[in-house]
């Protein structure tokens, strides 16, 4: 069977030994292969965290082992993303960024975010109200 398989962001970076760095490739697989066996064959479980998709649908990492590829199957590797704080980016090697705090001691990105979301919606809501009350004239 043949499948696709797209690299996304530094994915190729963690590509195992043997294998060259590639965006974008078709790949001919044998036929019942699992997506988790394409991840160990590629290196990514043993190497960082990442997301799959197949044919646009996110499949969870429990799920891996379980979802057989089929011919025809597009199949994305999407790396974790990162940045906005260095708590984060200081993460020991390994930790699982999706499951990951939202945010750690020290790290302010989370409340000036959601202070400047608190501003937008209040003057969203003041905006709206403003235009509900508003008199409006009649056209003669």
């Amino acid at each position: 069977m043949r499948i696709n398989v797209k690299l996304m962001g530094w994915m190729r970076e963690y590509l195992g030994p043997g294998i060259t760095h590639f965006d974008e490739q078709g790949f001919e697989l044998v036929e019942g292969m699992t997506l988790g066996a394409l991840c160990d064959q590629f290196g990514f479980r043993a190497a960082t965290p990442f997301m799959a998709m197949r044919n646009g649908d996110h499949v969870q990492d429990v799920a891996l082992d379980d979802t057989v590829l089929e011919d025809g199957d597009e199949v994305v590797f999407v790396p974790p993303l990162k940045g906005g704080c260095a708590a984060l980016r200081a993460s020991p090697a390994g930790a699982r960024y999706d499951r990951a705090p939202l945010a750690k001691p020290g790290c302010v990105f989370p409340r000036v975010f959601f202070m400047h979301l608190f501003r937008v919606l209040i003057l969203l809501c003041v905006g709206i109200g403003l235009a509900s009350t508003r008199p409006t004239t009649a056209s003669k």
